[in-house]
Protein backbone atom coordinates (compact mmCIF):
# COMPACT_ATOMS: atom_id res chain seq x y z
CA UNK A 1 0.00 0.00 0.00
CA UNK A 2 0.83 3.84 -0.60
CA UNK A 3 1.26 6.09 2.31
CA UNK A 4 -1.33 8.09 1.01
CA UNK A 5 -4.13 5.13 1.05
CA UNK A 6 -2.88 4.18 4.37
CA UNK A 7 -2.57 7.71 6.09
CA UNK A 8 -6.02 8.35 4.26
CA UNK A 9 -7.61 5.24 5.99
CA UNK A 10 -6.09 6.19 9.06
CA UNK A 11 -8.14 9.88 9.22
CA UNK A 12 -11.37 8.16 7.94
CA UNK A 13 -11.11 5.79 11.37
CA UNK A 14 -10.12 9.00 13.59
CA UNK A 15 -12.31 10.13 16.18
CA UNK A 16 -13.96 13.44 15.82
CA UNK A 17 -16.02 13.41 19.40
CA UNK A 18 -16.52 16.57 21.26
CA UNK A 19 -14.20 15.10 23.98
CA UNK A 20 -11.25 14.16 21.50
CA UNK A 21 -11.41 17.84 19.74
CA UNK A 22 -11.39 19.31 23.23
CA UNK A 23 -8.26 17.44 24.32
CA UNK A 24 -7.01 18.41 21.07
CA UNK A 25 -7.85 22.18 21.72
CA UNK A 26 -6.21 22.14 25.06
CA UNK A 27 -2.96 20.33 24.27
CA UNK A 28 -1.64 21.72 21.41
CA UNK A 29 -2.69 25.15 22.28
CA UNK A 30 -1.33 24.65 25.52
CA UNK A 31 1.96 23.68 24.08
CA UNK A 32 1.86 26.76 21.37
CA UNK A 33 1.64 28.94 24.42
CA UNK A 34 4.42 27.26 26.28
CA UNK A 35 6.68 27.64 23.21
CA UNK A 36 6.10 31.63 22.61
CA UNK A 37 6.85 31.56 26.06
CA UNK A 38 9.92 30.33 25.51
CA UNK A 39 10.45 32.16 22.68
CA UNK A 40 10.01 35.39 24.18
CA UNK A 41 12.67 34.35 27.02
CA UNK A 42 14.95 33.83 24.66
CA UNK A 43 14.48 36.80 21.64
CA UNK A 44 13.05 34.82 19.15
CA UNK A 45 11.51 36.72 16.49
CA UNK A 46 8.29 38.93 17.47
CA UNK A 47 6.21 37.70 14.60
CA UNK A 48 6.97 33.99 15.84
CA UNK A 49 6.30 34.31 19.05
CA UNK A 50 3.39 36.61 18.54
CA UNK A 51 2.26 34.10 15.89
CA UNK A 52 2.58 30.86 18.39
CA UNK A 53 0.72 33.19 20.84
CA UNK A 54 -2.03 33.56 19.00
CA UNK A 55 -2.60 30.23 17.58
CA UNK A 56 -2.43 28.82 21.32
CA UNK A 57 -4.69 31.55 22.42
CA UNK A 58 -7.35 30.66 19.54
CA UNK A 59 -6.76 26.78 19.70
CA UNK A 60 -7.18 26.85 23.78
CA UNK A 61 -10.67 28.99 23.30
CA UNK A 62 -11.90 26.80 21.11
CA UNK A 63 -11.05 23.56 22.97
CA UNK A 64 -13.09 24.99 26.08
CA UNK A 65 -15.95 26.74 24.91
CA UNK A 66 -16.15 25.25 20.47
CA UNK A 67 -14.71 22.05 20.40
CA UNK A 68 -16.34 21.10 17.32
CA UNK A 69 -15.20 24.26 15.54
CA UNK A 70 -11.62 22.31 15.56
CA UNK A 71 -12.76 19.37 13.54
CA UNK A 72 -11.15 20.53 10.26
CA UNK A 73 -7.43 21.28 12.33
CA UNK A 74 -7.49 18.36 13.73
CA UNK A 75 -7.62 16.55 10.93
CA UNK A 76 -4.83 18.08 9.14
CA UNK A 77 -2.80 17.50 12.44
CA UNK A 78 -3.24 14.34 12.32
CA UNK A 79 -2.91 13.93 8.53
CA UNK A 80 0.66 15.24 8.94
CA UNK A 81 1.30 13.62 11.89
CA UNK A 82 0.03 10.19 10.53
CA UNK A 83 2.15 10.72 7.14
CA UNK A 84 5.40 11.43 10.23
CA UNK A 85 4.81 8.41 11.52
CA UNK A 86 4.56 7.02 8.50
CA UNK A 87 7.65 7.57 7.04
CA UNK A 88 9.92 7.42 10.59
CA UNK A 89 8.35 3.76 11.12
CA UNK A 90 10.02 2.81 7.48
CA UNK A 91 13.61 4.55 8.06
CA UNK A 92 13.86 2.69 11.51
CA UNK A 93 12.92 -0.57 9.50
CA UNK A 94 15.80 0.43 7.09
CA UNK A 95 18.31 1.52 9.34
CA UNK A 96 17.61 -1.70 11.39
CA UNK A 97 17.53 -3.96 9.02
CA UNK A 98 20.19 -3.09 6.75
CA UNK A 99 22.73 -1.54 9.32
CA UNK A 100 22.08 -4.18 12.17
CA UNK A 101 20.67 -7.57 10.61
CA UNK A 102 22.25 -7.36 7.35
CA UNK A 103 26.51 -7.06 9.22
CA UNK A 104 24.85 -9.99 12.20
CA UNK A 105 24.17 -12.03 8.94
CA UNK A 106 27.42 -11.34 7.10
CA UNK A 107 28.89 -12.37 9.76
CA UNK A 108 27.08 -15.28 10.71
CA UNK A 109 27.69 -17.14 7.08
CA UNK A 110 31.02 -15.72 7.03
CA UNK A 111 31.73 -18.00 10.66
CA UNK A 112 29.78 -20.69 9.63
CA UNK A 113 27.28 -20.10 12.85
CA UNK A 114 23.63 -21.27 12.84
CA UNK A 115 21.43 -19.58 15.01
CA UNK A 116 18.84 -22.60 14.52
CA UNK A 117 19.17 -26.11 14.11
CA UNK A 118 17.05 -26.45 11.21
CA UNK A 119 19.16 -29.66 9.96
CA UNK A 120 16.31 -32.24 10.01
CA UNK A 121 18.27 -34.43 7.34
CA UNK A 122 19.89 -36.53 9.85
CA UNK A 123 18.98 -39.12 11.00
CA UNK A 124 18.33 -38.85 14.85
CA UNK A 125 16.88 -40.95 17.68
CA UNK A 126 14.79 -37.04 19.06
CA UNK A 127 15.68 -33.35 18.11
CA UNK A 128 15.09 -32.54 21.59
CA UNK A 129 18.06 -30.21 23.12
CA UNK A 130 18.64 -31.22 26.66
CA UNK A 131 18.99 -28.17 29.31
CA UNK A 132 21.46 -28.04 32.03
CA UNK A 133 19.53 -29.46 35.29
CA UNK A 134 21.63 -27.06 37.53
CA UNK A 135 20.03 -24.15 36.72
CA UNK A 136 17.31 -22.78 39.08
CA UNK A 137 14.83 -21.20 37.72
CA UNK A 138 11.08 -20.65 39.34
CA UNK A 139 8.46 -19.44 36.59
CA UNK A 140 6.39 -18.98 39.41
CA UNK A 141 8.79 -15.17 40.35
CA UNK A 142 9.70 -13.62 36.97
CA UNK A 143 10.33 -10.44 38.27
Amino acid sequence: MSWISDVRDEIHHLQLSGKELKKFGLLVGSVFVVLSGVGIYRGWSIVGTGTLLLAGVVLLSCGMFLPESLKQAYRVWMAAAFAIGWLVSRMILIILFYFVLTPVAFLARLFKKEFLDTDFRKKKESYWIPKSANKKINYEKLF
